[in-house]
């Protein structure tokens, strides 16, 4: 089961978990980088070419009140990314202007960047987060980026990318929102909504070298993943911590561009509900449609990866889908 985090930790974690996941920008000093683990197939290129700080402009999910209509505050973010990204080759890619950028460093240590698409290494899950059956040896790897507001503040203390220099009280501007794509190995006759997933190819740790494992990188092998699932941070000061969650998960069958149009919204969190125990919680908005199928712990919101699916069956999946997710 998800172990219950407060959303305090999440956002710390989200944010460390976007630095050390994208990113090309590097120190002129640094030739350690974990992308050059293996020099066979393309390297992966998101953009550092970080912007001024722009302008307060009015961005659409901010029209919407997220705690009544949460499908649509996050269906207008997931909006402003899907021209950004596409497939090619078995890899993510941008679209070369995307208005997304990613986070310079941290492409060394056992679950820096691999080469193909720059992912990082997560938390594995554990024995049945992904399926009623499904082992706790398989891997998530993600990779992340700011949109422009976000993006500026990069800009800023990495100005100097050997020496960055981070400001006491740095706040993002309310239009940031940080996305994440999560990918898996695990295998879709055992996660079987995964089963018409989208494949990539990524350089991730041997199958000996499990999710709770980490190995050099030059041991790395090109391995397929499918897409799992696809986060947002979004700053709005409407929420008391002024940051609102939320994560879609992909699920089959294939339909549309079999990529975005696949992205179903699982949950939203906007608060910790600090006063439940027992009760209902109040601060988050799970997919009715999905309910008893993907939860966290004690039934909540579950934001990032991992995400619990029990006794999930394709057909089951379906009919919920079709009542209304």
């Amino acid at each position: 089961m998800v172990r219950n985090i407060t959303l305090k930790t999440q956002i710390s974690a989200l944010f460390l978990c976007l630095s050390i996941t994208a990113g090309m920008a590097q120190c002129s000093d640094f030739d350690g980088s974990t992308m050059n683990a293996t020099s066979i197939g393309p390297k992966a290129v998101w953009r550092t070419d970080y912007p001024d700080r722009p302008e307060e402009k009015d961005v659409s999910w901010l029209n919407v009140d997220f705690k009544k209509d949460p499908k649509k505050y996050m269906r207008q973010i997931l909006q402003s990314a899907r021209t950004g990204f596409s497939i090619k080759e078995k890899r993510l890619v941008g679209s070369g202007d995307e208005q997304w950028w990613a986070s310079p460093w941290m492409d060394f240590t056992d679950a820096g960047r691999e080469r193909n698409m720059g992912l990082t290494k997560e938390r594995g899950p554990h024995k049945g987060d992904l399926a009623k059956n499904s082992p706790g040896t398989s891997q998530v790897w993600a990779v992340g980026f700011y949109n422009e507001p976000g993006a500026a503040i990069f800009g800023d203390i990495y100005e100097d990318p050997c020496n960055p220099f981070l400001p006491v009280a740095l706040q993002f501007p309310k239009e940031t929102v940080s996305i994440k794509f999560l990918f898996t190995d695990a295998d879709p006759k055992i996660v079987t909504y995964l089963a018409s997933a989208p494949e990539f190819e990524a350089w991730i740790d041997t199958e000996k070298n499990n999710a709770k494992s980490k190995r050099p990188p030059k041991e790395r092998m090109l391995k397929t993943v499918r897409l799992l699932q696809f986060d947002i941070a979004a700053k709005d000061e409407r929420a008391e911590t002024d940051w609102v969650f939320a994560t879609f998960a992909w699920m089959g069958p294939r339909k549309g561009d079999g990529f975005f149009d696949n992205l179903v919204p699982v949950s939203l969190q906007w608060g910790n509900d600090p006063k439940v125990y027992n009760q209902e919680i109040v601060e988050s908005w799970i997919n009715p449609s999905l309910k008893g199928i993907i939860y966290g712990w004690d039934a909540r919101s579950t934001l990032g990866f991992p995400m619990v699916m029990a006794r999930l069956t394709t057909s089951r999946l379906a009919r919920s889908l079709a009542e209304g997710a």
